[in-house]
């Protein structure tokens, strides 16, 4: 299956302005084991491996991928932790020429049968256990259901190998290229123009969309960082989030391409994340802006030698203002901010030359080869500081829906070069030309007629200085229809009233209708694969709200049906 959208006009003309090579992601590493063979590449919490190393070993699981049988462009999926084998089980697929597919840790059997059912995969690979649930024994159950006549191989990362599994770690150890000739991978591979990982979405409202991708805009999408924030061959970064989601991109796709190296974390820890910036000095973090916080609030922080950062990154979720300068304050490096879709892959960054406003409360620009507009209802562009709907197109993006083209068609508008991909999230741009976001589409608030954008609300009480984070959700009101709720994360040691929280925005001279009209007060918030859900936010004041006799249950039942909350 090819990309729906990347018809010959799109790839002729991409290819035609250098943009768009013959150049695959596996050949930038086979670059690398030659350019750089003694230079870490990938770092995990338990091992590394260089340039050389890692050539070594997706050169030996491609072949034996081949070796079984596999056929040309069979999808092979990868429910794999943050460690150095989901790097080469991605990089070995695309070698042998089949499809790699991401599937997320907290994904279980009613996801996973989409997964299988819509790309027909003939294999997986997995971690034999992870957070004491045992993912060997899931896809087995399913291997052997006879629902997936495909589905024939599982492999295991780790040394615990069971009965019906087939060992990454043995296949790594063997020097099963000795048997072949040294270029006998050279026409496997999968083309740069051809789909080769399909991604997938976080799913927080229903099963995760499976997106297409082609080594093509993968490698524009890391170029984006590379060129904005100057990363080099000389920069060694920390991915907090999770592989091959949105957050950890500015390392994952960018670092290869200058022969850099990547250190991740199985589990996130604050000590963890420290140590491993001290340990191997590196000079950026790319993540979630809980991890920067927890990292900058830890009262152990002082023991660690952080000065090799010349910055930290974040996307997933807005930057608590109020402790954002606290966070650069205490790294020794500014915040910088990132902002995509993982519909997409296109990306938006900030200047790290930019006030320190631009850089937290704006996303940026995209970089020159990619377009934006902003439009109103109508679809006519709005002036400079006018609010609108974000629309985008470019080479960084990706092929459609994966065995959907008529989800693909509806959120682009148009195949090929002339599609718009519709963000769905409210933006205006700065006298600058920096895009500031103000919320997704469906999170605004209508309160009454009048529109309350979450972010505006949050970006003005955030910088409350008992407040640590904050999130404004929509509640169900029977008079107005809905009304905004706060929920917040507090400073330790700190209390709040809904009387303070209202005396504070008041001197921000906000109107007062954009005014949370209740207060909630919690430890965390509820995430899908380390962002925030504002659905389950809104799930849990409407269920308050019944308890307390305010709303009826049937008001509840039409916003789940909505998809308005869970």
């Amino acid at each position: 299956m090819e990309g729906y959208r990347y018809n010959k006009e799109l790839v002729d003309y991409y290819t035609s302005r250098g943009l768009w090579t013959p150049e695959t992601l596996s050949d930038i590493y086979e670059l690398n084991a030659r350019g750089y063979p003694d230079k870490p590449a990938f770092i995990d919490s338990n091992k590394r491996a260089t340039w050389k190393q890692f050539k070594n070993m997706t050169d030996r699981l491609a072949i034996k991928l081949i070796e079984l049988g596999l056929k040309k462009k069979d999808v092979i999926i990868c429910q794999v932790h943050n460690c150095v084998e989901n790097v080469a089980v991605k990089i070995a697929i695309e070698k042998a020429g089949f499809i790699f597919c991401f599937a997320a840790m907290n994904l279980r059997e009613v996801e996973l049968d989409h997964f299988l059912k819509a790309t027909n995969a003939s294999a997986v690979v997995i971690s034999r256990s992870y957070h004491g649930f045992d993912h060997f024994k899931q896809f087995d159950d399913l291997r052997t259901s006879g629902k997936y006549p495909n589905f024939k191989y599982i492999f295991t990362v780790g040394d615990d190998v069971p009965d019906g599994a087939i060992s990454i770690e043995e296949i790594f150890s063997e020097p099963i290229e000795d048997k072949y000739p040294d270029n006998y991978l050279d026409d496997k591979k999968i083309s740069a123009y051809h789909i080769s990982h399909i991604a997938s979405s976080t799913g927080s409202t229903g099963i995760p969309k499976l997106i297409q991708c082609c080594a093509n805009n993968l490698r524009m999408h890391g170029w984006a960082y590379m060129r904005r924030w100057g990363i080099s061959y000389t920069d060694s970064a920390l991915i907090t989030g999770v592989l091959w989601t949105g957050p950890v991109m500015p390392a994952i796709l960018s670092l290869p391409q200058v022969g850099g190296t990547s250190v991740m974390l199985d589990t996130f820890s604050v000590d963890a994340a420290l140590k491993m910036i001290e340990r191997e000095k590196l000079t950026y973090v790319t993540g979630l802006p809980a991890h920067l916080i927890r990292m900058a609030q830890s009262s152990d922080l002082e023991k660690y030698d952080v000065s090799s950062l010349r910055f930290v990154s974040f996307a997933g979720a807005p930057f608590p203002a109020g402790v954002a300068e606290e966070v650069e304050k205490k790294l020794g490096c500014p915040i910088l901010c990132f902002y995509g879709v993982m519909d997409t892959h296109h990306v938006f960054t900030v200047d790290p030359d930019a006030g320190f406003e631009a850089r937290v409360y704006t996303v940026g620009k995209v970089p020159p080869w990619d377009e934006i507009k902003i439009v109103d209802d109508d679809g006519n562009p709005v002036a400079k500081g006018e609010i609108g709907t974000l629309y985008w197109r470019g080479p960084t993006g990706t092929g459609g829906y994966w065995g959907d083209r008529e989800k693909t068609e509806e959120c682009w508008q148009e195949l090929g070069l002339e599609g718009w991909f519709n963000t769905n999230d409210r933006a205006k741009l700065t006298e600058d030309n920096d895009v500031m976001l103000l919320g997704r589409k469906d999170d605004v608030i209508i309160r009454g007629g009048y529109t309350i954008y979450p972010l505006e609300t949050e970006n003005k009480l955030s910088p409350h200085p008992k407040i640590n984070d904050i999130k404004v959700v929509a509640m169900p009101d029977p008079e107005l229809g809905e009304k905004a709720c706060a929920f917040v994360i507090l400073k330790e040691g700190e209390s709040l009233t809904f009387e303070e929280m209202i005396s504070y925005l008041t001197k921000s001279k906000m109107a007062k209708f954009k005014f949370p009209e209740r207060l909630e007060i919690v430890e965390e918030f509820p995430t899908v694969r380390d962002k925030v859900n504002k659905r389950a936010l809104g799930g849990i004041i409407a269920r308050k709200l019944v308890d307390e006799g305010k709303i009826e249950q049937e008001i509840v039942d039409i916003w789940l049906k909505k998809g308005k909350i869970i």
